[in-house]
């Protein structure tokens, strides 16, 4: 059986970006880094200090998870790594000093029982508050991005909705008070949040949310992947079926969320599948499977960015028909 291969690559709508103008003049360009996807040797080297500062606005760094009630302060001395990428990220605000930076808290689905119980009660969320002010002006950042992504769901309570709301409430009050008291520059106050209308309603009171948040980031990058069928795009603008960046804004929106509160996310990593068809690959075909590119990838069919731009050069077909939104065949 022929196979043909395609990859639904999204990066070339940043290196467009970068290479036409630069993103310093849009209001927010949030860049993430996260230590388990830098590639660890040659040729595929990256690291904050490869980072063009004028490309971010703010860049996140991922991330510290929780000790009970308290963040966990022991594994981010533990890992050399986050130490390390602390140290260029401070090198980074000295090149630019309006660059922000940020960190994140929380991260994959176990950490959604914890965020649950320390949440529940005042005395846990004033531990973790108490535990997580210190720490992050004592590293340097400029506030705190949460990512307790889906409440209620992998291990949470019934009554996450409710003090999810009283966590981030505390969170922007103590953030205020330790600004006033100390004469500091106010942390800022980010949160990451799921795409769909379901997990919308079912863990967020948005309206309380947009009184408190500074920006909610939206994980606009997941509609579609090696292990969905039929293909789709990583993240489409626009779409047939209604899985897409402008109906989930819509969505946030419609609920209470103000526009300029709003970050969308854009994959800018990119998948390689296989098709049962040779004919020219389309919207809406089978997949086989998802195939790896090399063995720096993280996972079967999954391409890192670095190996985007590697395709780019070697001249992958670029075309934005029919999403409204630039891939690679």
């Amino acid at each position: 059986m022929f196979h043909r291969q395609i990859l639904w690559i999204v990066a070339t709508f940043l290196l467009r970006i970068s290479e036409q103008r630069r993103i310093s003049a849009c209001r927010r360009c949030m860049c993430f880094i996260e230590p388990a996807i830098i590639p660890p040797s040659k040729p595929y080297i990256f690291s904050p200090q490869h980072v063009d500062p004028d490309l971010c606005s703010h860049i996140f760094l991922s991330n510290v998870g929780l000790d009970g009630n308290k963040i966990n302060i022991a594994s981010w001395h533990a890992d050399k790594r986050l130490a390390k990428l602390s140290e260029h990220l401070k090198d980074l605000k000295l090149k630019k000093p309006k660059l922000k930076t940020l960190l994140t808290v929380g991260g994959v689905f176990p950490v959604s029982a914890l965020f649950s119980k320390m949440a529940a009660t005042g005395a846990g969320r004033k531990e973790f508050i108490n535990s997580l002010i210190p720490f992050v002006r004592e590293q340097g950042f400029d506030g705190v991005d949460l990512d307790w992504l889906y409440p209620k769901l992998h291990g949470g309570g019934p009554a996450d909705k409710e003090t999810y709301v009283d966590l981030i409430k505390e969170m922007a009050t103590e953030f205020e008070n330790e600004s006033s008291s100390r004469g500091l520059k106010k942390l800022m106050l980010s949160v990451w949040v799921p795409r769909s209308s379901g997990g919308i309603d079912s863990g967020y009171n948005v309206t309380e949310f947009a009184r408190y948040v500074d920006m909610i980031n939206i994980m606009s990058f997941v509609y579609n992947g090696f292990m969905n069928s039929p293909i789709g795009h990583a993240s489409p603008l626009d779409s047939s079926d209604g899985q897409n960046i402008k109906q989930t804004l819509r969505d946030w929106e419609d609920r209470g969320m103000p526009r300029p509160k709003m970050n969308i996310g854009i994959a800018a990593f990119g998948y390689r599948l296989s098709t049962k068809s040779s004919s020219d690959i389309k919207i809406g075909e089978s997949i086989v499977i998802g195939t790896a590119l090399t063995s720096n990838s993280r996972g079967q069919g999954f391409l890192t960015y670095y190996q985007v731009c590697l395709l780019l050069k070697q001249g992958g077909s670029v075309t934005g028909a029919p999403l409204l939104t630039p891939h690679i065949i």
